[in-house]
């Protein structure tokens, strides 16, 4: 009888052994990952820092909230692409080193979107710039992404996706559907306003 259990002991010891196997696989794509998003944490203060030239940026805070902003919807679309990914690669390590990567990439994707407000709180002058602004269409779906984006965040470690019980879990993390289209929908209006 297959269980889930066999499954999953079976699915993590194939292909491991001294020539590498799938743990070597996650952990040197794991390595790529970190350093991508530290480069692209990084990137927007490197006018400042490299060429020491504070006027490099005009209006830093609408550089940092659009550069932010690009790159949370960016790691947000590589979380959704890495199920389908993983199907398509389904032999070998790489399906499951994917798959392994995927909270680390939802958690990229919260950081930049909490940056991305970070920036846009800056932008619109603090809290009083922001209360005037939260009724536009475009603002209030940033907002409730952001609120999704962080409910996802908070139930992301392994412990509390055991408490809350599988089954939950994942039902409450099929939230990341919506989540995706409020996030293209404040990236479409954003442009166009």
């Amino acid at each position: 009888m297959d269980t889930g259990r066999e499954v999953a002991s079976t699915g993590a010891a194939e292909g491991a052994g001294p020539a590498g196997g799938p743990l070597r696989a996650a952990g040197g794509l794991r390595v790529l990952l970190v350093a991508w998003v530290v480069l692209v944490a990084a990137w927007p203060v490197m006018p400042l820092l490299v060429f020491a030239d504070p006027g490099a940026l005009a209006d830093p805070a609408e550089y940092l909230l659009r550069h932010y902003g690009f790159w949370a919807a960016a790691f947000l679309a590589a979380t959704l692409v890495v199920s389908p990914l993983a199907v398509l690669v389904r032999r070998g390590r790489w399906s499951w080193a994917l798959r392994r990567q995927r909270r680390f990439l939802g958690l990229a994707c919260f950081g930049f979107a909490a940056a991305h407000f970070a920036s846009y709180w800056l932008y619109a002058g603090g809290w009083a710039g922001l209360a005037l602004e939260w009724a536009k269409p475009f603002i209030l779906a940033g907002l409730l992404a952001l609120a999704g984006l962080t409910l996802l965040a908070i139930t992301s470690p392994k412990r509390v996706a055991k408490w809350l019980g599988g089954r939950r879990w994942r039902r409450l993390h099929r939230a990341v559907y919506p989540v995706a289209l409020l996030v293209v929908y404040h990236q479409v209006s954003a442009d166009k306003v």
